[in-house]
């Protein structure tokens, strides 16, 4: 047995969607979030006969965890101040990862990571040099009619230097991506609240691998 009901779906769209074209993703999203479920208390939906109206959209409330890139202002022993346009945002210690240390003896003053890590192009050049001898990557650049990146790439695995070795360091002027937690707003200013202790947070002047992930055959 089959009925003919008219229901309400609310849909939730990301603001990238937000355009010309907004009408027919709604329509695509309400047809795959309602046709082939169940509903108990009407049973299986079969298919959607036609949209009755779309109504007004409305932007949901802020909640408050926004990330943003900032540039380092002030670094002390309790966490470091960043700043953004007229936002500025206190990162506790606290909220920093347990690998970073405060270095007040450093000008300016930081707080620096206890683990080296690799550069991500020197890992990357480590692991072609794990696939291909010195002759191969000749042998390969050469077919790309590229003598000058041969010479370079025979050079460098030739030679006995380790692979440079760098450290996270947050210090004045350092640009860095950090996470609001929290905001607090006054009569004249808003101050925020924000951590570097999740993923794909922290220090973005330089991407910089693990150490680990070098081949173990090479001596860092």
């Amino acid at each position: 047995m089959f009925f003919l009901k008219e229901l309400t779906h609310r849909i939730t769209l990301h603001p990238s969607f937000l355009g010309p074209q907004i009408r027919s993703f709604v329509t695509s999203k309400l047809y795959r979030d309602v046709e082939g479920t169940c509903s108990g208390r009407y049973g299986y939906i079969v298919t959607v006969v036609a949209l009755v109206d779309i109504g007004k959209g409305r932007i949901l409330p802020n909640a408050n965890d926004g990330s943003a890139e900032f540039l380092v202002r002030v670094v002390n022993k309790m966490g470091f101040f960043v700043s953004v346009g007229p936002l500025q945002v206190f990162v506790s210690s606290h909220l920093i990862p347990a690998d970073m240390q405060f270095d007040a003896s450093s000008n300016p003053p930081c707080f620096v990571s206890k683990t080296s890590y690799a550069s991500a192009s020197d890992v990357k050049f480590k692991i072609k040099d794990e696939d291909l001898n010195e002759d191969e990557a000749g042998d390969l650049f050469s077919t790309q009619n590229d003598q000058s990146s041969s010479a370079n790439i025979k050079s460098l695995a030739s030679s006995s230097g380790g692979s440079h070795l760098n450290q996270y360091k947050i210090e004045k002027g350092t640009n860095i991506r950090v996470k609001i937690v929290g905001l607090r707003v006054d009569s004249n200013e808003i101050f925020a609240i924000g951590t570097i202790k999740e993923d794909y947070l922290g220090v973005i002047e330089a991407a910089i691998l693990p150490s680990a992930l070098v081949h173990p055959k090479l001596e860092l």
